[in-house]
């Protein structure tokens, strides 16, 4: 298996519809990063993040519509940070989609040359 087949597998032990995007960053290096996620589904009682870490990002696009500022007075609420999808591009620099508000047009699209994941509680 290569590196993305690995990627793909590791995504696909996870069901992170419900989950809720908690944090987006960059590392010090300002080519990694971090995008930390509420895990739903979990069995712990106390609750568990998940941490991606995207190494050497090559793109990464952030798209939150002005509208959706005006429904709420100007604020955010958890639910439009909410995860509905997420997709996978397996090619020699994958991407990942992650869809909130919009199931045509992803809040977060990452082209990246690797990606761990980490369980936090």
């Amino acid at each position: 298996m290569n590196k993305n087949d690995i990627i793909e597998a590791k995504l696909s032990e996870f069901d992170f519809t419900d989950s809720v995007i908690t944090k987006i960053y960059f590392e010090a290096n300002l080519t990694d990063l971090v995008i930390e996620v509420d895990y739903f589904w979990t069995e712990l009682e106390k609750g568990e993040r998940i941490e991606f870490k995207f190494c050497n990002c090559l793109n990464f696009n952030y798209d939150m519509p002005k509208n959706l500022y005006e429904l709420n007075n100007g604020e955010l609420n958890w639910s439009q940070f909410t995860i509905q999808k997420i997709e996978f591009e397996n090619s020699e620099f994958p991407k990942l989609d992650i869809y909130t508000y919009n199931y045509m047009k992803p809040l977060v699209s990452v082209q990246f040359a690797d990606l761990t994941f980490s369980r936090k509680e």
